[in-house]
């Protein structure tokens, strides 16, 4: 008996063991099949990324291209590099996860800078807060303190997989019925993470400039965010205190972040006290290329009457001014920016507006032998177009020196350049 109950003992045992030995295979099996199922997504997203960082890689390059000829070889238009930003986007979320919200502490403003809508009686303000508020809220008045009206609008971010990288909140506000020609000062942020710096701005005059009150325009490009570009913002600013500047023209490659998202948050930074006071109405540059233009279309609200940041015109005064891409192929007669520019230009009138200025970034004439060339094909493209509607003056960047030129036309002098 003692032997056949030691015997049933160790059958038990044995069907013990068997069962937690098939629930643990069964365990193992799926979790086998789960790490499977996870890493067949990986290196479904590894081929994406993969597939996606080559092109990305042939537009890095191309943004280090000395002529343009070089960054044409990409073939790729400005519309092709914003459909591969939105590839970007929606395949490669790898992402930057949010940061839970008892993480995430809402700041006061910083950032915070000015840009013409184009219509009259009215400003937009952008600025940057670490957290999300619970609204975008400017206040304003017409006498320092007295912030009587207030603006509301939007916020937003923006994320870039490769470094990852997440915004902070960008607020986007457009103030309306601003009195003319007046001083208006202004606050930005919420009731509850707090209110940034009151500063102050001048709203456009109703009548065209005068002898004795003439329109003033800053002109800029390449700024960066080094030492050197300190000094130049604030030499503009001294200039401003003298000369009163209406906006500031600034014609590409603005923080040269190159792909370091925090650069662009030390540029803001650094400009604010300039572009608090004055518009900053900014074309692209080929170092906006390194970010596929993401943060140049997401960190500034531009006029909405062309394509993104890339290509708008607005007027000021009896001047009508156009931002245009010299960074893309988009110049042929078929291309959606030449077909923009011709409606463009048949649109202005000439008795409100006398004078048309355009700006890009790179020149279509310079005398320095690096960048010769660098905007050929957009010359080849459009200056018979600019010739035909009598184009006052173009502002360029790209050339690291002060140059300027006659009236000039198929490469040569000609007084109606």
């Amino acid at each position: 008996e003692k032997m056949a109950g030691l015997a049933w003992a160790l059958c038990l045992l044995c069907l013990t063991h068997v069962g937690a030995w098939e629930d643990l295979r069964s365990e193992n099996n799926a979790l086998r099949l789960e790490v499977q199922r996870l890493r067949s997504q990986l290196l479904d997203r590894e081929a994406a990324l993969g597939t996606c960082n080559h092109r990305v890689n042939n537009l890095l390059a191309a943004a280090n291209a000395d002529t343009f000829f070089q960054w044409n070889t990409t073939g790729m238009s400005g519309l092709d590099v914003i459909e591969l930003i939105r590839e970007r986007r929606d395949t490669l979320n790898l992402g930057v996860p949010a940061l839970p919200e008892e993480l995430v502490v809402a700041s006061a403003p910083t950032q915070t800078h000015l840009a013409l809508t184009g219509r009259k009686g009215e400003m937009s303000v952008t600025w940057t807060t670490d957290g999300d508020t619970k609204t975008s809220t400017c206040k304003w008045g017409t006498a320092q303190g007295q912030l009587d009206h207030n603006a509301t609008g939007s916020s937003h971010h923006y994320d870039l997989p490769l470094p990852p990288y997440r915004s902070g909140a960008i607020h986007e506000v457009v103030l309306t019925n601003l009195p003319a020609g007046t001083r208006v000062f202004y606050q930005c942020g919420d009731a509850e993470a707090g209110w940034g710096t009151e500063w102050s701005f001048v709203s456009e005059v109703d009548s065209a400039p005068t002898p004795d009150s003439p329109l003033r325009i800053a002109v800029t490009a390449d700024t960066g965010s080094s030492e050197n570009s300190q000094m130049v913002l604030d030499a503009i600013a001294k200039m401003d205190q003298e000369l009163n500047f209406s906006f500031l023209t600034l014609s590409g490659d603005l923080s040269y972040a190159n792909g370091h998202q925090p650069t662009w948050d030390k540029w803001a930074s650094m400009i604010e006290p300039l572009a608090t006071h004055i518009p900053f109405m900014v074309a692209v540059g080929n170092h906006e290329i390194f970010d596929l233009f993401v943060p140049f279309n997401e960190r500034f609200l531009m006029p909405r009457n062309g394509f993104s940041n890339l290509w708008y015109s607005y007027n000021y005064q009896n001047v009508h001014v156009i931002a245009l891409d010299s960074e893309s192929v988009d110049y042929w007669h078929f291309g959606e920016q030449y077909k923009w520019l011709v409606k463009d230009l048949e649109s202005v009138n000439r008795t409100e507006t006398p004078w048309v200025m355009a700006k890009w970034h790179s020149p279509w004439y310079c005398s320095n032998t690096k960048h010769q060339g660098s905007g050929e094909r957009m010359r080849k493209g459009f200056e018979e177009l600019f010739f035909k509607h009598s184009v006052d003056l173009v502002i360029s960047g790209h050339v690291h020196a002060y140059e300027r030129c006659h009236a000039t036309y198929n490469e040569a002098l000609n007084p109606k350049g």
